[in-house]
């Protein structure tokens, strides 16, 4: 598990350094920025990764608090999928569910789709 989380991380570097290669010269967003949720409760963050390669999607999961402290996260792999929409779905959908059945305090959840954004 550990071996896997340690690929996984890796790959996200790589796809980051490479996607702030290309993105350098041009401004991004507003929506990269992460906003607090009320005081007292928990924020979702959640993004999507596409290895096509490998045929798999990973999924990112991570709450964090109102002051901006690491609470919990979550990685969910998913072997077969490389549609990027439906990658997206996914992501929303596990993420409900986690917060559903283990962290009801969370108020807030971002989600950024730069696929439809683009």
């Amino acid at each position: 598990m550990v071996n896997s989380a340690t690929n996984f991380l890796q790959q996200w570097r790589d796809a980051n350094q490479s996607l702030s290669q290309t993105t350098a010269s041009s401004h991004r967003p507003e929506i990269d920025r992460w906003n607090p949720p009320p005081t007292g409760s928990l924020n979702l963050n959640t993004d999507a990764a596409i290895f096509e390669n490998q045929r798999k999607t990973g999924l990112g999961l991570v709450i964090r608090d109102y002051l901006g402290s690491f609470v919990a996260t979550r990685v969910v792999p998913v072997q077969g999928i490389v549609d990027p929409l439906i990658a997206e779905a996914l992501r929303v959908r596990e993420g409900l569910s986690w917060i559903k059945s283990k962290f009801p305090e969370v108020r807030t959840m971002e989600v950024t789709i730069l696929i439809l954004v683009s």
